[in-house]
């Protein structure tokens, strides 16, 4: 059963994904949203410039977790 609980995390980061991913592990059943400034979903950033950027990898082999998580 859901809750009526709403969690808004202000910032669309690395730190943001692992907030709701912890919501999540530690059993929080309401609703979970995220506001950031950026387009893309919260992706892991050191590899970004060590891989993307050389074009070894795609920017959605560093997303963190898909939107409809």
């Amino acid at each position: 059963m859901t809750s009526d609980r709403h969690f808004v995390i202000v910032g669309g980061g690395l730190a943001a994904a692992k907030l709701a991913e912890a919501l999540r592990d530690n059993d929080f059943d309401g609703s979970v949203t995220v506001i950031g400034a950026e387009e893309q979903l919260p992706y892991d950033r050191p590899p970004l410039s060590k891989e993307h950027l050389l074009g070894k990898k795609s920017l959605e082999d560093f997303t963190v977790n898909p939107g409809q998580w």
